[in-house]
């Protein structure tokens, strides 16, 4: 028995010194050499060889921004362009004009005495003239009205068409006039000009810069 536990001890050290040397690592499994510090440093990614890299394109620069200061009157933006043509590069602006078309509506009475709506009213329907009664303008009230419309000649050529209908006392009535307003754009401010129009605020009548109106 001694003898036994002799050769099995010789035959485990013989194992164990044949798998150190690597000869038993595809029958086991086990790499002998995977728990020491080498041989992580020799599968290591070389820490040297590591650089960080600079940003470049879109990421290494800011979007440029669009910058829009007004709005300005006719009588306003002979000063504002003069000072934004002393303040920013040439190129850099343009000057925006938006003009916000007129309202008019085809407007008669008023009818104060007793029963005079009610009168016309039966007259129109019998005419078969479409219209409504006036409402929010104190001013006019009582008072039919015949439309609104945003262009003058519109305006004058469905009053012509009353007056073909024998709707003979209308008449217009201006509710808004046009209006014509104007900006000062930057299309692509980056960060320099964009400090550039900030220090402008002072000289721009309160209407300092900011981002330009969508679809305008």
């Amino acid at each position: 028995m001694l003898r036994g536990l002799i050769v099995g001890l010789l035959l485990a050290n013989a194992l164990f010194w044949a798998w150190t040397q690597g000869w038993l690592t595809d029958v086991v499994g086990i790499d002998p050499q995977g728990e020491h510090e080498p041989h992580h440093l020799a599968t290591q990614i070389d820490p040297d060889a590591i650089h960080l890299l600079a940003a470049t394109g879109a990421a290494a620069t800011a979007k440029p921004a669009c910058l829009e200061a007004g709005p300005y009157t006719p009588a306003e933006i002979g000063r504002i362009e003069a000072t934004v043509r002393g303040a920013l590069p040439e190129g850099s602006w343009t000057l925006v004009r938006r003009e916000k078309p007129g309202s008019w509506f085809i407007y008669m009475g008023r009818y104060t005495a007793p029963g005079a709506m009610q009168r016309k009213s039966e007259e129109l329907k019998r005419l078969g003239v479409a219209f409504e009664e006036l409402r929010f303008f104190p001013e006019l009230e009582p008072g039919f009205s015949f439309g609104r419309y945003s262009r003058i000649e519109d305006a004058q050529e469905a009053l012509k068409r009353l007056a073909a209908q024998r709707v003979r006392t209308a008449r217009l009535v201006q509710l808004a006039p046009p209006l014509v307003t104007n900006a000062i754009r930057i299309p692509a401010a980056g960060p320099e000009l964009q400090a550039t129009a900030a220090g402008l605020k002072d000289q721009l009548a309160g209407k300092a810069f900011g981002a330009c109106r969508e679809g305008a």
